[in-house]
């Protein structure tokens, strides 16, 4: 399955999306929307692990990638990227990351690095 999306975690404060084999950016796009909706119902702050486990789609990507940044629910709060996709998408999400003046999302090689990530408190 291209698409995976769960509660990584039974209290509910990290939600994952796995992206692998063969996907398009609007899959993506309507399921971390998705997602975003069902976030915004919990009444806590929520982390989020996306991890991209193959490489990107053909398509715009920096149009997708903005369009769900600008989506996010105000309670949602650390992302961290596993990156599996290679160095085109962290190109991609430093230009999106420097042209709306904020810090983007933590990039990590595995779903468990991120998650050891998402344990230590955070720094704001």
């Amino acid at each position: 399955m291209p698409l995976v999306s769960e509660w990584d975690n039974a209290e509910q404060t990290v939600y994952r999306i796995e992206v692998s084999g063969k996907w398009d950016w609007n899959a993506l796009t309507s399921d971390v929307l998705d997602v975003y909706q069902e976030i915004g119902r919990i009444e806590h702050d929520v982390d989020f692990i996306l991890a991209f486990l193959s490489p990107l789609p053909a398509g715009d990507a920096l149009h997708h990638l903005m369009y769900i940044g600008g989506k996010q629910p105000a309670n949602l709060k650390r992302t961290v990227f596993v990156n599996g996709a290679g160095g085109l998408l962290v190109a991609l999400v430093d230009t999106i990351a420097r042209s709306k003046g904020f810090d983007g999302p933590k990039f990590v090689r595995s779903v468990d690095e991120a998650r050891l990530y998402l344990l230590e408190p955070a720094d704001w």
